[in-house]
């Protein structure tokens, strides 16, 4: 679906009151977030729902104070005024503790939560929020430092949308992998494979030269894939340089081994290092029709 067919989709949406608008927004803000940057500090495993959840809460409730009177549009709120509203955990549960009244639903029950993990949680759950709330204003900063309304944010929650529709779509191709699977498929073979890799990691094991190049050809093929997917004038800077990377670990891989699948003759040809993936992803696939 075309970008400017979503931002007018996003802009027509109706919303049943104002805070299913704001946890709305929300969700668009950390998905788009999600896509252009790369997190280094994650939840532990099988808390990542929940995490998200909470970051998703955090950042509708800054929305929400930050539009302030009711007469005045969600999507004119000032983001930089709501990402101050979590700009540390006391500022942020003073937020919480303002509001006029409960929100509906789990959303309550999400921020009523960091109040209370603040005053009476652990170390490990007060630091565990203190993360929380640092990458739920993080969101807000980043879209802050791109637009100073949430509407300016539109056309780029609009991209991040249609990258999500080309995830779930089982027909999406680019002419670069023909041969692919769709989008979605990819990304649960390089999940198996990074999973395979911290089995052996756990139990000591090694993986072979071969299951090295399986890992690093997948991901960089995917991670490859889902950047063509947003454009050529769209890629997020930071993704393209993470793809940059695993695509030059790849050839340095293929050089130490000497296992590229490039034909005798065309070794000394050096494509440039996004090139050289879809090269051999195009050989890896031929060589197993």
């Amino acid at each position: 679906m075309d970008v400017d067919v979503i931002a007018a989709q996003l802009r027509a949406a109706a919303f049943p009151d104002r805070w299913t608008e704001c946890s709305t927004w929300a969700a668009g803000l950390s998905t788009w977030h999600n896509c252009v940057h790369t997190v280094t500090w994650s939840p532990a495993e099988g808390y990542e729902d929940e995490y998200a959840a909470w970051i998703r809460a955090l950042i509708a409730c800054a929305l929400h104070q930050a539009a302030g009177d009711e007469a005045q549009p969600v999507r004119s709120a000032s983001l930089a005024r709501a990402a101050l509203l979590l700009i540390d955990a006391p500022t942020t549960v003073a937020m919480v503790d303002s509001l006029p009244e409960a929100p509906p639903g789990e959303l309550a029950s999400y921020l009523a939560s960091v109040a209370e993990q603040m005053e009476q949680g652990n170390a490990e759950a007060k630091d565990s929020i203190v993360q929380i709330i640092g990458l739920a204003h993080q969101i807000l900063a980043d879209h802050a430092f791109h637009g100073e309304h949430l509407d300016d944010r539109i056309p780029a929650l609009a991209r991040a949308s249609r990258i999500g529709l080309a995830l779930a779509a089982d027909d999406y191709h680019h002419p670069a992998y023909p041969d692919a699977p769709s989008l979605s498929q990819h990304l649960a073979l390089v999940r198996e494979l990074r999973q395979s890799a911290e089995l052996a990691e756990l139990s000591g094991q090694s993986l072979s030269p071969a299951e090295q190049r399986a890992r690093l050809l997948h991901t960089a093929a995917f991670t490859d894939r889902w950047l063509l997917a947003w454009g050529p004038d769209d890629q997020p800077v930071e993704r393209a340089e993470q793809a940059e990377a695993l695509a030059v670990a790849l050839q340095r891989h293929d050089q130490e081994h000497n296992s590229s699948g490039t034909p005798p003759g065309r070794e000394a040809e050096r494509p440039e290092p996004r090139a050289y993936v879809r090269e051999q992803y195009a050989l890896w696939a031929a060589a197993r029709s």
